[in-house]
């Protein structure tokens, strides 16, 4: 389990500037130089990159500004007090100065994901390929098997040679496919699994060592540990009990200074955790201490004397471009000796609030009596309850938010102040005043120059719209066209351990609606967004739209919807979402999500199944197609399965887990065969359609064989049992809850005489009708993966899947009996008592070619003669 729930530390919020949408890895923060407080660097997507610094009054002091660039912003890294950014091929590099002493174009054709410097080595990792330059020269690249989603180096210091060499740096590659590589010398020379694929790392240093953190896309953290001999020796991983949102950036430094590094993350739901590494036991995993929400995706953690000059803080970089401090408190610390003394300065002889309003309410009054100008037309201000502050200081509001305090800093703009508002000690003679323009005359020669202004404005805005107008055709101003806006747009499509796929779309811009359309059925399951399903006709694509409804910002959140989907494998399909902004003029952008027909399986490393003790099917393809066939088959079936196909061996291997049903499927495939196996005869019967579809496309011939095993049906009967058992019990139940109810209500005696099942659930009721409305298709969809497999089965074992056979067993699933439904398939006690107790060993390749175990009923298909399913 992650941590704690509960915040041990507090901090303080602070909003810094708002910047164009930024990318992940966008913010960095310089290392401390002569001042007390540390520069910040931030880049956009307009493909500028602002550093700044916050001065003595918290006002923000841009340094330099580097110019437009027609890409946006992808990377932000420093070397020393150099700023070196990628923004599309171009690489560039400033001085501490703002000067320009380095860029070129280099010849990367895919975007920068990843970027490292150590000069004169630049390390450039895109969605494939990792570049290695050497300044403006490319001395090496490695191909990825799978995604780079984050990149590290560590160097190795060699005795014998100063001059850094490639050969010194290993490369840590975090890949999609649950992975983590090293990679020296342009091979890879280890790996080790992870839990989930990694989405963000960092480096942890103290007394003790130098560990690699990680986080993964379903929210889980762990770290290695590097040896002395530069190898990886897992630490600690924390595998969250329930769904947490994708870990999107890492930072570790002492946060809270006991001698220790803690963990600084950010996750894509707009969490931010501060997690404390264990003083005594090395190998323990990190406590949670702190966490709040800046209510959008977070970019990019970083840490450093931003605001304060006497401790570290947390820097945060969102989507939209915010970038927001969080500055730690201390109880124990007098508060003038964390902020500058300007900010805590009162003035003891200032009147007190109360004074105020009662001088201004008497002025307002004699000027009601003489008609003269009052503050009335003046803007409202809103005096706080306490003495004001000095009038060379900003003043400071502090309001509590989730996980700490957001303190907002006023402009320091110096007010003029009157006769009324000094003590009485201080005023000076009425003569020495006369002459000069009292307060509300001030006041209102500033109202009147904003209104001249606003005016001014105005006119210039008419002009130009009817200048548009004229260009563009139209006579009427008020009748011109509407001009299309332009927003980012940042979307996931995921699937976690609990089968549930979560879509999130955020721009960086308030969102009207999302319009959802869908070609296959979705369960909807939960959402923090507001959902509207479509009523009546849904159009002429009626045919094809499963689904199709609209998703409503929640409150709070204006600039992201977020739901929870799952949908039965056997289908493929698409999601397309139609993004409508606030904005006006109103503008739309279209985002396409793919289904698989196997949707629900996530891809594993081979040692976290025991393949050994799994009762596995075979199905065996072989034809003329090539590898790169076959990869491209399957991209259209599995789910995380790379684009690309990048392995340079003669056999492939893939494995993948079902998140819902826990069954396990292996691939294996060369050029004109391929193997899969799997202890799930739906699995093979899917990949069976979806690859014979494939190859029929491609006027490609194939031969299909399977050796199939009842020991899978009984073993994939097994693990629905739970399921559709606790379904049906609370369907069972439900029946009974509204009589139970009205007995109860006529006479608690009777309903106390009741039998005890009947008094548990008057007792369950609540809990009982909601979950059954939380998932109210829940009991349908385990039924249809049994009524499946049994057809399945039918078919691959040559029987008569009748419309009567089929209502047999779907009475048999409502009256649920585990027994009786084994019995239906032919895999009860009888066979059991039948079989060997021997485990089936999962096949291996063996000399380019793939080992086929023979088949019990040999059965073997060609396109000529089978006939297929629309």
């Amino acid at each position: 389990m992650l941590g704690t729930t509960q915040s041990l530390m507090d901090f303080r919020r602070h909003e810094l500037l708002t910047r164009s949408s930024t990318s992940r890895g966008c913010l960095a923060v310089f290392p401390q130089g002569k001042k007390s407080r540390q520069r910040v660097a931030v880049g956009d997507s307009s493909g500028s990159v602002t550093v700044f610094t916050i001065g003595k009054h918290h006002e923000i002091q841009t340094q330099f500004e580097t110019p437009v660039g027609p890409k946006a912003v992808s990377r932000v890294t420093l070397y020393d007090d150099q700023l070196f950014f990628v923004a599309g091929p171009q690489i560039c590099a400033f001085s501490k100065k703002g000067k320009l002493f380095f860029g070129f174009e280099s010849n990367m054709t895919e975007s920068a994901r990843s970027f490292q410097i150590d000069t004169p080595f630049i390390f450039a990792g895109g969605e494939y390929v990792l570049t290695t330059f050497k300044e403006v020269n490319e001395v090496g690249y490695f191909m990825s098997p799978d995604r780079i989603n984050e990149m590290l180096y560590h160097r190795h210091r060699d005795a014998n040679n100063d001059e850094p060499m490639t050969s010194n740096y290993h490369m840590y590659l975090g890949c999609n496919d649950r992975v983590l590589r090293t990679v020296l010398g342009n091979q890879i020379i280890a790996e080790a699994g992870c839990e989930a694929p990694i989405s963000a790392m960092s480096f942890a240093e103290d007394a003790r060592g130098k560990d690699l953190v990680y986080g993964t896309s379903n929210g889980s953290l762990g770290a290695f540990r590097i040896t002395k001999g530069d190898e990886l020796a897992r630490k600690y991983s924390l595998i969250p009990d329930s769904r947490l949102g994708s870990v999107t950036s890492i930072a570790c430094t002492d946060i809270n200074r006991d001698g220790t590094a803690d963990v600084i993350l950010g996750r894509e739901d707009g969490a931010v955790e501060v997690h404390a590494l264990s003083l005594h036991a090395d190998n323990a995993a990190p406590l949670r201490m702190w966490t709040a929400n800046v209510g959008e995706y977070v970019t990019t953690v970083a840490t450093g004397m931003i605001t304060q000059t006497d401790r570290d803080e947390v820097l945060v970089n969102t989507f939209s471009g915010k970038v927001i401090s969080f500055t730690l408190s201390d109880a124990d610390v007098d508060i003038s000796n964390v902020l500058p003394k300007l900010m805590v300065a009162r003035a003891p002889d200032l009147p007190t609030a109360q004074e105020v309003i009662k001088t201004v309410k008497a002025e307002l009054k004699n000027a009601a009596a003489l008609q003269q100008p009052t503050v009335a037309d003046a803007p409202v201000v809103k005096i706080a309850e306490r003495p004001l502050p000095v009038a060379d200081s900003p003043a400071v509001v502090d309001k509590p938010v989730s996980g700490g305090t957001l303190t907002v800093l006023a402009p320091h703009r110096p007010q003029p102040i009157t006769q009324e508002f000094l003590p009485k000690s201080k005023q000076s003679s009425p003569t020495a005043h006369d002459s000069g323009p009292s307060q509300l005359e001030i006041l209102h020669s500033q109202v009147t120059d904003m209104r001249s202004q606003i005016e001014k404005l105005q006119a210039a805005v008419d002009l130009k719209r009817q200048e548009f107008a004229t260009i563009s055709g139209v006579a009427e101003a008020s009748k011109v066209r509407a001009v299309t806006s332009e927003f980012s747009i940042r979307e996931s499509f995921s699937l976690d351990n609990a089968a549930v796929m979560t879509l999130t779309i955020e721009a960086d811009v308030p969102l009207k609606f999302v319009g959802v359309q869908c070609d296959v059925s979705l369960e909807l399951l939960d959402s923090e967004s507001v959902v509207t399903p479509c009523q009546g006709a849904i159009g002429r694509d009626a045919v094809e739209t499963k689904m199709l409804c609209t998703l409503q910002p929640a409150e709070g959140r204006n600039n992201r919807v977020h739901v929870k989907v799952r949908s039965q494998e056997g289908h493929g399909g698409s999601i397309k979402a139609y993004v409508v902004c606030e904005a006006q003029p109103r503008s739309a952008q279209t985002r396409v999500f793919q289904i698989r027909p196997l949707c629900l399986h996530i891809r594993v490393v081979e040692s976290e199944v025991d393949w050994a003790s799994l009762p596995l099917s075979t199905l065996t393809i072989q034809g003329n197609f090539t590898m790169r066939d076959m990869h491209g088959w399957l991209l259209n079936t599995l789910p995380e399965i790379p684009e690309v196909l990048t392995s340079s061996s003669l056999t492939n291997s893939l494995f993948f887990r079902n998140t819902f049903q826990q069954t396990a499927l292996s691939v294996r495939y060369v050029k004109g065969e391929a193997e899969f196996n799997s202890d799930s005869l739906t699995t093979l019967s899917i990949l069976k359609d979806c690859i014979t579809r494939e190859a029929t496309a491609r006027k490609i011939q194939i031969r299909l064989q399977h050796n199939m095993r009842k020991e899978s049906i009984l073993r994939h009967l097994q693990l629905l049992h739970p399921l559709i058992g606790y379904q049906s019990s609370l369907v069972a139940k439900q029946k009974f809850i509204e009589a139970l109810k009205e007995i109860e209500s006529q006479d608690e005696e009777a309903a106390s005489t009741l039998a005890p099942e009947y008094r548990q659930i008057l007792a369950d009721a609540q809990k009982i009708e909601s979950e059954i409305k939380l998932q109210p298709q829940r009991h349908q969809f385990l039924k249809e993966i049994a009524l499946t497999l049994f057809k399945d089965k039918s078919i691959l074992f040559g029987e008569n899947a009748t419309q009567a056979r089929t209502t047999e067993l779907d009475n048999l699933l409502n009256q649920y009996d585990p027994q009786a439904v084994e019995n239906f398939f032919g895999v009860g006690s009888d066979f059991i008592a039948s079989q060997s107790t021997e485990p089936q060993l999962a096949p291996q390749p063996h000399e380019g070619l793939i080992a086929t175990a023979p088949p019990e009923t040999p059965n073997e298909e060609t396109l000529s003669t089978r006939r297929l399913s629309t």
